[in-house]
């Protein structure tokens, strides 16, 4: 028997191994990565990733173990690719719209033709935004619209009234503090002036336009103040009193001084008020009508009667400032509360006033005797007077400044500052009384009452 070659053994198959991020798929090693992925890190890693830079986007690189740089590719609208930056097409000023550079803010036109702006907004211009008048004190104003904040700027001054000037965004008094604007030019606002035996002060009044009447400051030693006049201590007092009179039957382009009596055919009044002498309230003999067109402008007291001079308008009645005044044109415009030159029914006072006619000829009102301003159709009082009117009677009586007295129905008639001179044992001092003409006397009144006017 031949003998058997022996079997070769069959060599065992070696297991095959892949690399990292491959796996084995039936025979071969497959990578387990996408083609636009790396295996790096036990992971897959995307080869080329997308990156944000300013204004625009672009690429990283894997690199060893990371990416690298963002390389800049594309750029936002509005922005195109400069030395690897995305640089803005469009200024400032513009904005990039419709594949173009528009300006922010353009000039337009309303539809009146006045001159403004308009902004562009997210998808095209705003409407025309003019400039706007404004209001402030002393001064014409203009605001502008503000294209960044979107809303109209302050009011500034564009002219500034007479007087005024231009000061930041304000308008400003060209005078000081104690000075006032005339129209013209600036001017103290009080002044000094002189006294017969002392100094005062005048102010400005701006309606009429001039300087007001010499008031008392102080007396020189050896003078003592009464009313608004410094009086030496040897002589007897002054005595001067002016209630206001009105002359229902004047003729206005003829006016004529009051017809009074004499002293002696006239009454006992309380003229002088507290300047009287030797005691307040004292009544004197004065000149006196009893014709009813002349009647007294009084303020009668709380129990509706005159007294005396504290209910009439003169230079011896207490007016709300507490003090005396220099005339009764003076004492009637401290009630003007609107300054508007008059007493009307747009001041308080205007509803307290009548005129009195004495026709009794006592020299206190009694029944029947006043009719308020309302009831005898009084529209005003101007108290803007004619300085040179003066006439003087027999008696020594004068009748100085006239002004108007209006009527409702468009009449007119005059008012007077009457200053009466009055009879005392050693003296021959005169007293004033501002009194309306209406056609009437107007008799004085005498008493102790301290309302005032």
């Amino acid at each position: 028997m031949d003998p058997v070659d022996p079997v070769d053994p069959i060599d065992p198959v070696d297991p095959i191994t892949c690399a990292d991020g491959f796996a084995l798929e039936g025979d071969q090693c497959v990578s387990i990565c996408k083609e636009d992925e790396i295996f790096a890190q036990d992971q897959c890693y995307p080869k080329v990733v997308t990156c944000d830079i300013e204004n625009g986007s672009g690429e990283q690189s894997w690199m060893a173990n990371s990416y690298g740089e963002c390389v800049p590719k594309t750029c936002d609208d509005g922005y195109e690719l400069n030395n690897g930056q995305c640089i803005a097409k469009c200024s400032e000023d513009d904005v990039y719209a419709n594949g173009q550079c528009e300006p922010k803010v353009k000039d337009c036109k309303d539809k009146k033709g006045m001159e403004g702006v308009k902004v562009w907004l997210d998808a095209g211009y705003g409407k025309c935004h003019t400039s706007k008048n404004c209001k402030m004190p002393n001064g014409k104003g203009m605001k502008r619209y503000n294209p960044q904040s979107l809303v109209y700027d302050n009011c500034e001054p564009v002219s500034c009234d007479r007087g005024y000037k231009k000061h930041g965004n304000h308008c400003v008094s060209q005078c000081n503090n104690d000075q006032v604007w005339t129209g013209k030019k600036c001017i103290d606002k009080e002044k000094e002036c002189t006294i017969a035996g002392g100094k005062g002060k005048k102010k400005w009044i701006p309606f009429f336009k001039t300087y007001g009447f010499c008031h008392v400051e102080s007396c020189n030693q050896g003078f003592v103040q009464r009313g608004n006049s410094c009086v030496d201590v040897n002589r007897p007092p002054a005595r001067e009193c002016d209630p206001l009179i009105v002359d229902l039957g004047a003729d206005i382009g003829n006016a004529q001084g009051i017809s009074l009596s004499s002293q002696i055919e006239g009454i006992l009044f309380d003229i002088l008020g507290l300047n009287s002498s030797p005691n307040p309230y004292d009544k004197k003999q004065i000149s006196w009508t009893q014709q009813q067109r002349y009647q007294f402008l009084v303020k009668p007291d709380a129990n509706g009667q005159v007294l005396g001079v504290d209910q009439m308008f003169g230079d011896n009645t207490i007016g709300p400032d507490n003090k005396f005044s220099t005339d009764g044109f003076e004492a009637l415009s401290k009630y003007d509360s609107d300054h508007n030159g008059s007493i009307d029914g747009d001041d308080p006072i205007f509803f307290q006033l009548a005129l009195w006619h004495d026709a009794n000829g006592n020299g206190i009102s009694d029944a029947g005797e006043l009719t308020s301003l309302q009831s005898a159709k009084v529209n005003s009082i101007d108290l803007k007077y004619d300085p040179n009117f003066f006439e003087v009677d027999q008696y020594g009586n004068k009748t100085t400044y006239k002004s108007i007295v209006n009527f409702n129905d468009g009449k007119k008639t005059l008012i007077f500052d009457l200053w009466f001179k009055y009879l005392e044992p050693d003296s021959s001092d005169q007293c004033t009384v501002d009194t309306a003409t209406d056609g009437t006397d107007i008799p004085a009144t005498g008493g102790t009452d301290t309302n005032s006017l």
